[in-house]
């Protein structure tokens, strides 16, 4: 099969997200399909050619308004006109054209150059859209503009059962993909002196990912661990940072826009990786992509029983779980990981496993195989 990926975000990706969806893109090619990458953002405007692991990569992120005037609203303008001639130049022979946006005004422009092109359009969604469409209004276009799509790629089969109630279109459950072929440990070395950091990814604008929720357990920490440190990789500019009152600017490290090079040298500098979503609709809906990244790298993971994560991941074996919204049970959970070299490294061990039974690229590659062939073969 033909099939060409667009996206606003560059290939090889930097956030967890998007990486997601490059190793699905991979994990295609692994089974013999023709694979393209195309970014259609201006922000990431140039003109050479290349290729990552087989996918042939162009960038067409056309710059007309916003060199004129720099203003979000102009680099929006040319988002759209970059889509129009990138739809242009999409040969008919393609198969499918895969998106993922949360964009409505993307997603409907697609939709109308799609009824033109006549491409089938897959859409990938990892959360559910009354994040982003907040009144019934903006609810229904998005369900009418996807609807017309030829199908959905979900990552819960919660979102899945959301998707075909409310969309009413055929969709596939794939959940977290990873690139497990690769090596995440990108520095061996463990800090020599007494100093310990815990690791936290996610906003720091809110407690969407458990930022607020993070810093509180951190600082009860303090007494007993006075060397601890911690590590936050901050998805949010600098300036929407929540102003926390118990906030430690003397043993908290805060980076942002980091490239994937340097996200997984602080990474592995760190003892513990925590991952502590509350109960909340994004949780409930969704599944943290970063989890990929964390149980690659070195450290063990501490997570919250969001989502599907039971049925993944097995407590004390290659994580520590522990009941969401629990500062007692998130606390203790990190004392006991720090006191226990032993768990650490078994935890650590085996959520590498975990990884290659569940999230590799080669197997949900063939998950999605499997469905486009399938609808495929229903258009002939």
């Amino acid at each position: 099969m033909r099939i060409i990926f667009l996206s606003e975000n560059p290939l090889p990706a930097n956030n967890a997200s998007a990486s997601r969806m490059s190793a699905l893109l991979r994990g295609l090619s692994e089974w013999g399909n023709e694979c393209s990458f195309i970014n259609y953002d201006s922000h990431y405007s140039r003109s050479e050619k290349h290729e990552y692991c087989t996918i042939k990569i162009n960038y067409i992120g056309i710059r007309f308004f916003s060199n004129i005037f720099r203003n979000r609203l102009f680099f929006k303008f040319d988002t759209i006109i970059s889509l129009m001639v990138i739809f242009l130049k999409i040969p008919v022979s393609t198969d499918f054209i895969l998106i993922t946006s949360g964009n409505l005004l993307i997603d409907f422009l697609i939709m109308i150059l799609n009824k033109i092109k006549k491409v089938p359009v897959i859409y990938f969604c990892s959360e559910t859209p009354e994040l982003y469409y907040h009144n019934k209004i903006s609810r229904f276009i998005f369900y009418r503009t996807v609807h017309n799509f030829s199908g959905a790629v979900l990552i819960t089969d919660k979102l899945k059962d959301y998707f075909e109630e409310k969309v009413r279109i055929q969709s596939v459950k794939i959940g977290l993909t990873v690139e497990d072929d690769k090596n995440f440990i990108v520095n061996d070395s463990q800090n020599n002196n007494d100093t310990q950091f815990l690791f936290f990814m996610g906003s720091t604008c809110n407690n969407k990912d458990g930022y607020i929720f993070m810093v509180d357990v951190f600082n009860k920490l303090q007494r007993k661990y006075p060397n601890l440190r911690l590590y936050v990789v901050s998805s949010s500019p600098k300036k929407e940072i929540v102003n926390l009152k118990n906030f430690n600017k003397e043993k908290t490290i805060i980076k942002s826009n980091l490239e994937r090079s340097e996200l997984f040298y602080y990474l592995n500098q760190a003892i513990i990786c925590c991952l502590p979503r509350p109960l909340n609709i994004q949780n409930t809906y969704g599944f943290p992509t970063k989890l990929g990244d964390y149980l690659l790298s070195k450290p063990p993971l501490i997570t919250s029983r969001t989502s599907e994560i039971d049925r993944y991941l097995t407590h004390r074996h290659d994580s520590y779980l522990f009941e969401p919204d629990n500062q007692t049970e998130f606390e203790k959970g990190i004392i006991v990981l720090l006191e226990d070299r032993e768990l650490r490294e078994k935890i650590s061990k085996n959520a590498k496993l975990t990884v290659k039974n569940y999230f590799s690229f080669r197997k949900q590659g063939d998950k999605l195989n499997i469905f486009l062939k399938e609808l495929l073969g229903n258009r002939v």
